[in-house]
């Protein structure tokens, strides 16, 4: 378990990626960019990868914010760089 000042870190980075991106969004860059998450949810769902445990699972709008946290705070995997990738390509 995360402990302070890691947690507080970890929680803020997980809810600002939120304002970023969710299925709620209803901009064009974020329509368009919610075709591509997509996708890598569910390649990431068939994968079903043991290290992210439970909670990016809980659907697209969790997987997002959990990779772009994991991404942001270095512990990198192929689907938080699609992630970031796709963030960056539409200027999320």
């Amino acid at each position: 378990a995360l402990t302070p000042p890691a947690c507080v870190e970890y929680v803020v980075v997980h809810e600002l990626a939120h304002s970023l991106w969710t299925n709620n969004h209803n901009g064009v860059k974020h329509i368009e960019a919610g075709k591509d998450i997509r996708k890598v949810y569910n390649s990431f769902k068939k994968d079903n990868p043991k290290s992210w445990g439970s909670y990016g699972k809980t659907n697209v709008n969790e997987f997002y914010a959990e990779g772009i946290t994991k991404g942001v705070l270095g512990k990198s995997d192929k689907y938080t760089k699609s992630l970031i990738k796709i963030s960056k390509k539409y200027g999320l």
